[in-house]
């Protein structure tokens, strides 16, 4: 395992781990701790004094938790999704692929248009035609364990198709959206992906 900081465009400080090997041994820590002390505790992070951390396994896949901490979208308050962060590093490590995750509150919401710091660190980190699995919450009330937004389509069908599958078989019930609430409309980061080439699906949990 190789850590050091990688200096991203747009003046963007961001701590890398790079993995040279695909089997992990791992544990999810107590959902209460807060993101900084679980990756830390979890030898994922170096240092708490970054704005964003990007776990390179060198892959065309990466997972996000852009609400990983709290934002303001289109100048309102937007709360962080429990446990999101935690979510989307611990199945990089299972899938042996990328992460990127917020560690601090952000001034723009990293899912919504094209000004976000977290969005302009993305691009300058994937891949081109990367995959990106994009992780969200979402509360009891709407029904499904998890749902996949698929961007009115945008997002291929064999991902989609790849990922219903493997999380049905994992015993979530889980609702495929294409249109509607939780679907990755537009103005998102899915749909923004997808527009520039890349393979992308919203995960909602």
């Amino acid at each position: 395992m190789a850590r050091g900081r990688y200096a991203g465009r747009h003046g963007l400080t961001i701590v890398t781990t790079t993995l040279h090997c695909c089997t992990f041994s791992w544990t999810v820590q107590s959902m209460s701790n807060p993101l900084v002390e679980y990756l830390k505790a979890t030898k994922s992070l170096d240092t708490a004094a970054t704005e964003f951390m990007w776990r390179d396994a060198d892959s065309h896949l990466t997972f996000t938790g852009p609400h990983a901490k709290a934002s303001f979208r289109d100048g309102d308050y937007k709360r962080r999704d429990n446990n999101v962060g935690v979510i989307a590093v611990e199945a990089s490590k299972l899938a042996c692929a990328n992460a990127l995750i917020p560690l601090t509150p952000g001034d723009a919401d990293g899912n919504w248009g094209t000004g976000s710091r977290f969005r302009r660190a993305l691009l300058s980190l994937i891949q081109p035609s990367s995959m990106v699995l994009d992780i969200h919450g979402m509360t009891d009330e709407h029904g499904p364990d998890v749902v996949i937004g698929t961007a009115s389509g945008r997002a291929p069908q064999w991902l989609t198709d790849c990922t219903e599958t493997a999380l049905t078989k994992a015993g979530f019930v889980v609702e495929v959206r294409h249109t509607g609430p939780l679907s990755a409309g537009e103005k998102t980061l899915t749909w923004s992906l997808a527009e520039l080439g890349h393979h992308t699906l919203s995960g909602v949990r």
